[in-house]
């Protein structure tokens, strides 16, 4: 039997971590567009496709960035040597892909499961904020 205290210790901080940065990142998003687009008199649709836009650009960066610290993490941990392999594992673990044949070391195997399930949170929160944000700034026919 695997012994996976380890993995918690640090899957737990780092899902808190991502959550916090992530919530951070949608306050701030919504802040800029609450300064700007709101005020805008003529609300089009060319309007709200862009701000849909720009706000999903961001929001991938807020979901790269969560993933680029989770691979750091594997690379601390020495769960992997390279960077490139560490963000493949990653991406995969964070997207619930998980297609490719990266594997995790026997001892961090659950790491990646945790990485997972951050993943499921993040994207829930994204698909939540964009559905808000949607709605709030939908065009009125």
């Amino acid at each position: 039997m695997l012994d996976w205290w380890e993995d918690y210790l640090w899957g737990i901080p780092m899902i808190i971590a991502c959550l916090g940065f992530h919530v951070s990142g949608l306050i701030s998003i919504e802040s800029i567009f609450q300064k700007h687009y709101f005020n805008i008199k003529s609300k089009s649709l060319s309007s709200y496709l862009i701000v849909i836009s720009l706000a999903s650009a961001a929001i991938l960066m807020l979901h790269v960035l969560e993933s680029i610290a989770w691979a750091i993490l594997y690379i601390k941990l020495s769960a992997f040597s390279e960077m490139k392999t560490s963000m493949l594992y990653s991406l995969n673990a964070l997207t619930s892909y998980g297609h490719e044949n990266t594997q995790l070391q026997a001892q961090w195997k659950l790491l990646g499961a945790i990485e997972s399930m951050n993943g499921v949170l993040i994207f829930g929160l994204t698909a939540a904020y964009l559905f808000s944000l949607m709605n709030e700034i939908r065009p009125k026919q």
